[in-house]
């Protein structure tokens, strides 16, 4: 293009005159491009420079970064038909010869294909009247463009028809004398290589076949008419016997000869066609044959329309081949009329209507009985009926005439816009005696062409509500403008004019100083990246304000990837910003409390000593809502409620430590409600306030001086209110929401926690009482007896003293030995209770007290090999030790053994224990209801980092292994 505007481009001055009226334009048509569906261009005719939006490129298939702005590359991908419209219509509007600069032409998109595009420019002059710049957008029009040309081919194929029909419908002529004519105008309107018409008939042996009878190839395609490959041919035997299923139904054949199966493929391709459509021609309702479209030269698809008119052709080839059978002329043409979605309406030379179908019915409303015999100068509006009767004599006169544009009114009175052919109807004597007009609905078209002149009217409007401001700048520290829009007024207050030209202030004058150098470095940062950027920083208005803005933009390169100028987009985002920062502040506030409320929590929880957790609770609730005073009070049944602590300036002797529900209202509401109760103000005349006070009055004598308001919140478990936790403050209103949200939150940890250690309380007191009854058992089962036993052997020796003293030996001697037995099983059991020699001695002696209690105690065969634990720590020695005792009490009360091996040791740093029997064994992985022995022993080792593995089977004994680091 540079050559081509060489000689417009030298009359210009090498000045460049500002005009901010356009300059605004271009820079808002660019910000709105992602709310258009157009790409805009710039073409500075002074310097010869280009620019094409991103969007304007992407239409091509291009990235930004793929496409030079330049006016060669534009020009390189214009289309060789189109760029003498194309750049004459540029170069005519520049040098004043046009009055816009307005065309259509094709551009190649990246994949190859051309894309039609409808493009537009304004020019903006000098004060002297030079061109200075051209400023455009093009919009991508392919989809109509190939709306229209199908509608060209569908007219240029229904004009085939008419012609068809002429010839075919002709008195005393056969359709056979003008077939191939018929052929040829087919083939040129339908733009393919190859037509031709195949009959079908059964052979002698009862088959369906056909034979070609008639054909119309382009210059360069082999016939095949003379073929006989192509006569008599079977198309079961073709490989074709899908195609009869299809056909025989009615149905077009239409297909790309590539996508067809392997056994159609072959045939097909040897015959040259790439594409091809066959249409079935029916005559009396019967299939008789087909009329069929190759394309040679390259693939196509047909469309719709195309496929309408195609087989509006092979519907009046049928009704000319039924008009050699027996006078249905009339019937047949009936059928094709009929066959179509096209208003086709038969006339006289007066306008008087002979034939009606069904498409006109549909288009205007009118039956076929209201209408026939009836002039159609009644559907036209009054001022088209000239135009009527000027195709009608233009027609009559042998003129021939495309398709042209007009109205009719439908009989609901609406108008419908349409596009009309005419043939005319001409006697035995080839007199005009009527004419047929075939008619269709282009409605959608007009408010297809109305939409987009109102988007064009959208787009001038949000143009002129843009909101922010645009710019052009130098790329300098000072960001002198080049161009400014007029939103820099609202923006900044100053007139996007004074910015420009002024000396006084700069753009970088506005930007706050701590901002400055960051917006300078981020905007080289993209510029060196080749990229835009976007960020936000602080600028002062005319008036001393200060706004937050986000700017959008980025560096305009000339073809020397030079950076001539920055171009981008300011916008006031001052509300945004502050929304954020209040959002963070409240974001923080919370995250704040929450971990106040968690780490209070976290202190609470390590507490399991009730009346020790109750105290914690209230001294950590200061941190968590300031307070006065704190209780905590439990539900202890459904009307009582018992106070379990205090903090605070009363006395503890003057406190109610139980009361009934009657008695204290604004605390039962809490507890009812399951929410927390707020009394802003105690001595105010609300229910609650009232029922403090009487409250009060019955404690105290009266509302204390230090409490002006007062919250409690219930303490839930499970689902379930178990008490409360109140605090009053000295101050009125001193609680609020929030503070409500946060006091529930940590009395819900509370709650947890007062429960666990009322749960551990209870869980100690069992455990005594159990290890009571235990201890009990083993004195009943061997001390006791073993009392008893001496006892009866002391009476024996003293009997036998007075009557034979030599046999008192054997009493007595029995009476040391149980002596001894019961003081070796008291020993055992003060032994388990507190294991002495585990902490004096170590776990070697308290393990061999153990295993010495076992052989005395149940008699068993034991095999005991230790080593010395030195150095274990003492957790690890008891764990060992707990884990032993565990494992021989499990084999004396459950494996019935005769013989246990027990072996302490040292292997890689860690002590190991093994214990095995000789026992019954069992399932290890079966579950034993009641115990928990096994358990017990994997938590203490897992504890300690340690693991427990236990080998047994039914009548195979048992062997435990444990290992814990030392």
């Amino acid at each position: 293009m540079k050559k081509t505007f060489e000689s417009t481009a030298t009359e210009v001055v090498p000045t460049v005159a500002r005009d901010d009226e356009l300059r605004a334009r271009i820079e808002l048509l660019e910000l709105v491009i992602r709310a258009t569906d157009e790409g805009l261009w710039d073409w500075n005719i002074v310097t010869d420079e280009a620019y094409f939006s991103p969007r304007w490129k992407a239409m091509l298939g291009y990235a930004d970064e793929e496409f030079r702005n330049s006016t060669d590359e534009w020009q390189q991908r214009v289309h060789p038909d189109d760029v003498d419209v194309a750049v004459g219509a540029i170069r005519g509007y520049v040098a004043g010869e046009r009055d816009n600069c307005e065309n259509t032409h094709r551009l190649r998109h990246k994949d190859g294909s051309y894309r039609w595009m409808y493009t537009r420019g304004i020019l903006t002059r000098d004060s002297e009247g030079r061109p200075l710049r051209l400023v455009g957008s093009h919009a991508d029009i392919t989809s109509r463009k190939q709306a229209e040309e199908d509608l060209k081919r569908r007219d240029a194929i229904l004009e085939a028809v008419r012609f068809a029909a002429e010839r075919f419908l002709r008195a005393g002529t056969s359709w056979e004398e003008s077939i191939q004519d018929v052929l040829e105008r087919l083939a040129r309107a339908t733009r393919v290589s190859r037509t031709y018409v195949f009959e079908n008939y059964v052979g002698d042996d009862g088959e369906l076949r056909n034979t070609i009878t008639h054909e119309w190839v382009a210059p360069g395609v082999v016939p095949r008419i003379d073929n006989p490959t192509y006569r008599k041919v079977s198309l079961k035997n073709a490989g074709r016997a899908r195609w009869i299923d299809v056909l025989e139904r009615g149905e077009m054949m239409l297909s790309h000869v590539r996508s067809l199966p392997d056994s159609e493929r072959s045939r097909t391709e040897g015959e040259g066609a790439l594409s091809f459509a066959i249409v079935p021609i029916f005559v009396e309702g019967a299939w008789w044959g087909v009329i069929g479209f190759d394309e040679s030269a390259h693939e196509r698809d047909f469309s719709a329309p195309e496929q309408d008119a195609l087989k509006a052709a092979a519907d009046l080839m049928g009704a000319a081949i039924g008009r050699m059978r027996v006078e249905e002329r009339s019937v047949r043409l009936a059928a094709i009329v009929e066959s179509t979605h096209d208003a086709i309406v038969g006339m006289l030379r007066n306008g008087t209507i002979t034939s009606w179908n069904r498409g006109a019915e549909d288009l205007y409303g009118y039956t076929a009985q209201e209408m026939i015999g009836h002039s159609i100068r009644p559907l036209m509006p009054l001022e088209e009926l000239p135009r009527l009767r000027d195709v009608l004599i233009r027609l009559t006169a042998g003129e021939r005439l495309d398709h042209f544009e007009t109205q009719f009114i439908r009989k609901d009175k609406t108008h419908v816009a349409v596009s009309m052919s005419f043939s005319l109807v001409r006697d035995r004597e080839g007199e005009v005696t009527g004419a047929s007009a075939i008619a269709r609905d282009i409605s959608e078209q007009k408010r297809a062409e109305a939409e987009l002149r109102e988007s064009q009217r959208s787009l001038s409007t949000l143009l002129s509500n843009l909101p922010g401001m645009a710019y052009r700048c130098l790329n300098r520290p000072d960001w002198p403008m080049d161009f400014i829009s007029e939103g820099a007024l609202d923006l900044t207050g100053y007139g996007a004019a004074g910015l420009v030209a002024s000396t006084r202030v700069s753009y970088a004058d506005l930007i706050h100083p701590e901002d400055r150098e960051r917006v300078w470095r981020d905007v080289q940062d993209a510029i060196d990246l080749d990229q835009p950027f976007r960020m936000n920083y602080r600028i002062a208005t005319a008036d001393g304000a200060e706004k937050w803005v986000l700017e959008q933009g980025r560096g305009v390169s000339d073809e020397r990837n030079q950076i001539q100028a920055i171009e981008g987009i300011v916008i006031d985002v001052t509300d945004r910003v502050q929304a954020r920062q209040e959002l963070e502040q409240r974001v923080e506030e919370r995250t704040h409390e929450l971990a106040t409320v968690l780490n209070v929590s976290s202190s609470i929880a390590s507490t399991l000593e009730l009346e020790t957790l109750l105290g914690v609770v209230l001294e950590q609730f200061e941190q968590v809502v300031p307070h006065t005073a704190a209780s905590i009070s439990f539900l202890e049944n459904e009307m009582t409620l018992r106070l379990l602590d205090y903090r605070g300036p009363m006395d503890q002797a003057d406190l109610v430590w139980v009361w009934p529900s009657h008695e204290n209202e604004h605390s039962w509401e809490v507890i009812r409600s399951g929410k927390p109760v707020i009394i802003p103000d105690v001595r105010a005349e609300t229910p609650l306030a009232q029922a403090f006070q009487r409250k009060a009055v019955y404690d105290t004598g009266g509302v204390p001086i230090y409490i002006s308001s007062w919250m409690g919140v219930p303490l839930i478990f499970r689902d379930k209110v178990i008490g409360l936790l109140a605090v009053d403050s000295s101050d009125i209103d001193a609680y609020t929401s929030r503070d409500a949200e946060l006091a529930l939150a940590f009395a819900t940890h509370a709650a947890v926690a007062i429960e666990n250690a009322r749960l551990y309380e209870q869980a100690q007191g069992k455990a005594a009482l159990e290890e009571r009854h235990r201890l009990a058992r083993e004195l009943h089962d061997s001390v006791s007896q073993a009392l008893f036993g001496i006892g009866l052997g002391a009476r024996t020796a003293r009997t036998l003293l007075d009557s034979d003293p030599g046999k008192a030996v054997a009493p007595i001697e029995y009476v040391l030995s149980l002596a001894e037995a019961g003081l070796t099983e008291m020993r055992a059991l003060i032994f388990e209770l507190r294991p002495e020699a585990l902490e004096q001695e170590g776990l070697v002696a308290a393990l061999e007290k153990q295993v010495a209690t076992l052989r005395t105690r149940h008699g068993l065969e034991v095999i005991a090999e230790f080593e010395h634990s030195a150095g274990a720590a003492n957790s690890v020695e008891e764990a060992v030790y707990r884990i032993a005792q565990e494992a021989l009490n499990n084999i004396t009360k459950h494996a019935q053994a005769s013989k246990v091996h027990v072996r302490l040791g040292r292997e890689r740093g860690r002590i190991v224990l093994s214990v095995a029997d000789n026992g019954t064994g069992f399932d290890p992985s079966a579950l034993y209801s009641g115990h928990l022995g096994l358990k017990s022993m994997r938590e203490r080792a897992e504890r300690l980092g340690g693991s427990l593995q236990i080998e047994s089977a039914p009548g195979t004994g048992s062997r435990l292994e444990m290992a814990i680091p030392a």
